[in-house]
């Protein structure tokens, strides 16, 4: 199967209006953008989408101009308007964790709480627009994979509510901690907060160009002026040839953690829901007691995906619970290596999974869907089936 795969070719850096822009040039409706920015309740300002040339190349410019006062909010004010707005579950849920990723840097760099963290540059209207408006963008693409070139740096001063602030800006670095970055040509701002906040919530990884066919191209112009290149993001849409089975560069992005505390809800629903989840293809699903405010006995319902699937998974606890809010986390995780092999037990034929680490066998698995028809033909004991078959396993692998 064809895999769809965004690449955002960053040779000019990347800002939250670069990022919009290049994606509508690249064949997302703005009116779709424009639709579902109306249904966020956010007021205050007037969009568009500018075609221009600029050195050459054509492209798209988007402009948020604010109509009203813009002032900054706090991290707990943006999660609010965005979890009780009329935004889709899949762009809900990505807008909320790019303005995770950044409260996270921003409270760490100033020392503050997360929730009271305010927003000064990143809070404004303006670049709260930039942010659900790319969001909306992925969510019409869906693509199955998005990778991102290595970002540039650029050296200098900007000024902020708190002073001058040496550049890269403290939040940008602080958010693409481990990422690979290379000095820009010229002197500048080349990566914003938001811009390194889309790319952390979006991209797998980082590579110089993405085995893939190209489909779509566009080009999303920023407000700078660069001497020695035209400033501009470029968003290439194709897909990954079948049969290709190397990766791309870059590693896999860790996987997410998706968690919701549900307390009005009956204990089929919650089951219900858990088994579509894994039926759909989650990692893995559980459920914990939890006792929320006013020692009210609720579940706390955790899905481990891959983070490609964010956007589905978020989108079905969205329409299959009463929650308004979800919570995420990236997770690391470390896997043995294991193969299967179908063994010939004196019981029967089971299948066993062999797991091991770094080369050693640490644990044998009878498969327990074949133990139990062994143990339903013979009239074994279950718990004697399995340990009967995993000692004949070990024996014939000791003897190898």
């Amino acid at each position: 199967m064809k895999k769809n795969i965004l690449f955002f070719d960053a040779f000019s850096g990347i800002a939250g209006d670069m990022a919009l822009g290049a994606l509508v040039d690249a064949g997302v409706p703005a009116d779709y953008v424009k639709e579902t920015l109306s249904s966020l309740g956010l007021k205050g300002y007037d969009l568009s989408f500018e075609k221009i040339t600029v050195k050459g190349i054509s492209g798209t410019r988007f402009i948020c101009s604010v109509t009203g006062k813009s002032e900054p909010m706090d991290y707990a004010r943006i999660r609010s308007l965005i979890s009780s707005s009329g935004l889709s579950g899949g762009v809900k849920s990505r807008t909320l964790l790019i303005f995770k990723i950044i409260a996270e840097a921003e409270s760490g760099i100033h020392g503050t709480d997360l929730e009271s963290c305010h927003f000064h540059e990143v809070g404004a209207v303006d670049s709260i627009v930039d942010i659900v408006g790319t969001a909306a963008a992925m969510f019409f693409l869906k693509p199955d994979e998005v990778w991102c070139s290595p970002l540039k740096m650029g050296r200098g001063f900007i000024a902020s509510m708190h002073g001058k602030l040496p550049l890269p800006a403290p939040a940008v670095l602080e958010i693409l901690k481990g990422a690979p970055l290379e000095p820009a040509e010229e002197d500048g701002e080349w990566v914003t907060p938001t811009g390194a906040a889309i790319v952390k919530a979006c991209a797998l990884g980082f590579t110089k160009f993405p085995r893939m066919a190209a489909d779509k191209i566009g080009y999303g112009f920023g407000s700078r002026e660069n001497a020695f290149s035209v400033n501009a993001l470029r968003a290439v849409i194709g897909f990954a040839p079948e049969g290709a089975e190397e990766k791309n560069e870059g590693g896999d992005r860790d996987e997410i953690l998706i968690e919701v505390n549900l307390d009005d809800m009956t204990p089929e629903v919650v089951g219900y829901l858990s088994a579509k989840l894994l039926a759909e293809g989650a990692l893995d699903v559980w459920t914990t007691p939890v006792y929320m405010k006013k020692n009210r006995p609720a579940v706390m319902l955790s899905v481990i995906a891959g983070f490609k699937d964010l956007d589905r998974f978020a989108g079905m606890i969205f329409r299959e619970t009463t929650t308004i809010g979800l919570r995420f986390n990236f997770i690391g995780r470390m896997k043995c290596g294991y193969e299967i092999e179908e063994f010939e037990s004196s019981l029967g034929k089971c299948r066993v999974k062999k797991v091991s680490f770094r080369d050693s066998v640490v644990t044998i698995h009878p498969e327990y869907e074949d133990c139990v028809k062994l143990s339903g033909n013979s009239r074994v004991p279950l718990k004697d089936v399995m340990d009967r078959v995993r000692t004949e396993y070990a024996a014939k692998i000791k003897n190898k």
